[in-house]
């Protein structure tokens, strides 16, 4: 069993307070930055009925963003 805020190899995470503006959505619509392994960054879109899209977070120059190591 695992211990809260315990992660395992290939858990995804959650970014901390993300250092970029997120996307202007309409209300409803939830937006996270998660992690996968090997740091690569994907928007987590979630609705209120219980959607949920994944997506790459991508930069300026259509590169996959990857989160700094901590």
């Amino acid at each position: 069993m695992r211990k809260p805020g315990e992660r395992r190899a290939g858990d995804a995470g959650i970014a901390g307070p993300h250092r970029r503006p997120l996307y202007d959505l309409p209300e409803g619509i939830g937006q996270e930055i998660v992690c996968d392994e090997r740091n690569r960054e994907y928007l987590l879109l979630t609705t209120e009925q219980g959607g949920v899209f994944l997506m790459p977070y991508l930069d300026e120059d259509g590169e996959q963003e990857i989160m700094p190591q901590a």
